[in-house]
């Protein structure tokens, strides 16, 4: 599939049109590299396996000249040879750090289009969650370090990421909840969030919420585990199996008013999921029981929608289990002026591209991405589609020095 075919299929064209959008934290003097080459040289990276800085600089130091060419390289005249150079490690980490965050992040929100426009009748549902980096926080005192939030779209893509050096998760989901679009979306996020200042935040942001309780608000999980659930039946019920365990879950509803009372700002509904996992080889049976609130009444959202939206927030649950696991995210050291938000950025920018290209998972992906390491990504991100070739040396010197003696005759066509 050529280049052209591949981002018109998939509706990935968008990096020159987005990069362009970014803002170059270099002066005026020593641009010797576009600014969109150390966001490509980032993405193509991620895209074919490689998870760090240090890798990307080892794959743009071996990148093949026609490749490095289409990327925006230098071309210097060494020994009567061309020699083409893309940048180095020191200066993608001195230009990825000063990019301004928050550009980057809707730098990732936008790379890939939105996916076609649901229906009028479907739930649109940003799911927030937060993250203190294990390795990366930058420490500003002792116990203050960085909290990441970031807002997954309904289409799994970011649709924005809050990076607050000292202060707490609470704190970021308000920042977010202030920025971000969310007129007339049903905005879920995790217990931690189940306090009355959040709620307001999402309301007045135009949105509706959807909330976890748990037993980390002791007073308002037993007026929750109070209600009379006996009295009604269930809303959803179902069962799973699957990696040697069964789930069967089922969901109640309660409107509240009248004689159901609930003592939060605003709820009009609240649900009450309950789960039994059976593990198959050792016959251990877990219970959980979990309510969730929400803003939106019965007549915007009915019991199955209310059941699917409690279900799609775990969606963003595993988006960081892919960053941390797939991506090396917990792993990351760096701290480097806003490389920790820019690179959780990037990651995000490159987990968009690769679920909207499908297939058998992202690391499936990744891995057949990474039998064409230098050809396949420039393809996806529609900046060039280059014949694969093969080069006797990985070295650039070599090479330079095998075209004095014997030319282009060195390289050959698959």
């Amino acid at each position: 599939m050529s280049g052209k075919d591949m981002t018109e299929s998939f509706g990935i064209a968008r990096f020159e049109e987005c990069v362009a959008e970014l803002s170059d934290p270099r002066g005026a003097q020593g641009r010797c590299y576009p600014l969109a080459v150390f966001v490509a040289v980032a993405l193509a990276g991620l895209l074919c396996g490689k998870n760090t800085p240090a890798q990307w600089a080892r794959w743009a130091a071996d990148a093949p000249d026609a490749v490095v060419r289409a990327l925006g390289g230098i071309g210097l005249e060494v020994g009567g040879a061309a020699w083409w150079s893309l940048p180095s490690y020191d200066r993608l980490i001195e230009v990825l750090s000063g990019l301004d965050p928050d550009e980057l992040a809707r730098f990732a929100a936008r790379i890939v289009p939105a996916a076609q426009a649901a229906s009028a009748t479907t739930t649109r549902q940003v799911r927030i969650d937060g993250k203190r980096p294990v390795t990366a926080g930058r420490v500003t005192g002792e116990g203050s370090n960085l909290i990441l939030v970031g807002a997954l779209g309904p289409d799994g893509r970011m649709a924005d990421q809050v990076c607050i050096d000292d202060g707490d998760e609470i704190d970021a989901l308000r920042a977010v909840c202030e920025r971000l679009d969310a007129e007339g979306a049903l905005v879920s996020a995790d217990e931690l969030h189940c306090n009355e200042d959040t709620a307001a935040a999402i309301v007045e942001a135009g949105a509706d919420y959807c909330l976890a309780l748990k037993g980390n608000h002791p007073g308002l999980y037993a007026a929750a585990k109070a209600l009379p659930w006996s009295e009604i039946d269930n809303a959803v019920q179902t069962r799973e199996t699957g990696h040697g365990r069964s789930e069967t879950r089922t969901v109640k509803i309660l409107a509240v008013g009248g004689a159901v009372r609930l003592p939060f700002p605003g709820v009009a509904q609240i649900a009450r999921v309950r789960r039994w996992t059976h593990d198959e080889a050792t016959g251990e049976v877990v219970h959980h029981v979990m309510f969730y609130l929400t803003s939106r009444d019965a007549t915007a959202l009915r019991p199955v929608e209310f059941a699917e939206a409690v279900r799609n927030h775990w969606g963003v649950e595993s988006w960081h289990w892919v960053k941390d696991v797939v991506f090396d995210e917990d792993r990351s050291t760096a701290t480097a002026g806003n490389l920790t938000a820019n690179l959780a950025s990037l990651r995000a920018a490159a987990i968009a591209i690769l679920t909207r290209l499908g297939g058998k998972g992202i690391t499936a992906c990744r891995d057949h991405i990474g039998c064409h390491p230098y050809t396949k990504p420039l393809e996806i991100l529609g900046i060039a589609h280059i014949k694969q070739e093969f080069q006797m040396c990985l070295s650039r010197e070599c090479r330079g020095r095998g075209r004095g003696n014997r030319g282009e005759g060195q390289r050959h066509s698959s």
